[in-house]
């Protein structure tokens, strides 16, 4: 009789052999690898270092010139405000129309000047507006007589800061069906 093999591993099993690689290739190949990748993140990292470097020496190149430039205008900014006090007059010594007008309405002489004027208005007169205007002061009311401006007029003319006292309007008008005389004196104040 007559021995047969069977194979049951397939053809290659028996006749072919199996490379079994070491490690030391193995390892040396991966460090290969290593290394490339090393060499190209070293070169990426000097190639950024190098525009970074670079654009910071541009921007403080261009800071430097604008803080030239900022100098500049500062010290001429400089020497047009020290030109500009030399030009001013001193304020003590002139003062402004309006403050002295306001200052002469603020004080006191003309705080009494207007109680006198009301302490002045006849019984059947009353006023309706009074305003005071680069030293000249307007009053317009109301009077049931003519008498009643003229009185009050006269009694003008006696108030201390008061002068020139003239009546610029007299008319005839109806309040209540009653005839009424409107009024606008004007007057020049004597500045204190």
């Amino acid at each position: 009789m007559k021995k047969t093999k069977i194979n049951l591993l397939g053809r290659d099993v028996g006749k072919t052999q199996t490379k079994i690689q070491t490690p030391q290739k193995r390892k040396y190949r991966q460090s290969i690898f290593v290394l490339l990748f090393a060499f190209v993140i070293l070169f990426f990292e000097i190639a950024f270092l190098f525009t970074f470097y670079q654009n910071l020496t541009q921007t403080a190149q261009e800071l430097a010139t604008q803080k030239d430039q900022l100098t500049k205008k500062f010290l001429s900014l400089q020497d047009e405000v020290s030109n500009l006090r030399d030009q001013r007059p001193n304020r003590s010594q002139t003062k402004l129309p309006k403050l002295e007008m306001l200052e002469t309405f603020r004080s006191k002489e003309m705080l009494k000047t207007l109680s006198e004027i009301s302490d002045q208005i006849p019984q059947n007169a009353w006023m309706s507006y009074v305003a005071m205007k680069d030293f000249k002061l307007t009053l317009q009311g109301f009077a049931v007589h003519h008498k009643d401006i003229s009185i009050f007029m006269k009694s003008l003319e006696k108030v201390s800061l008061l002068k020139n006292v003239q009546l610029m309007l007299a008319e005839k008008s109806m309040l209540n069906k009653n005839i009424i005389h409107k009024f606008t004196i004007i007057c020049d104040l004597e500045k204190t």
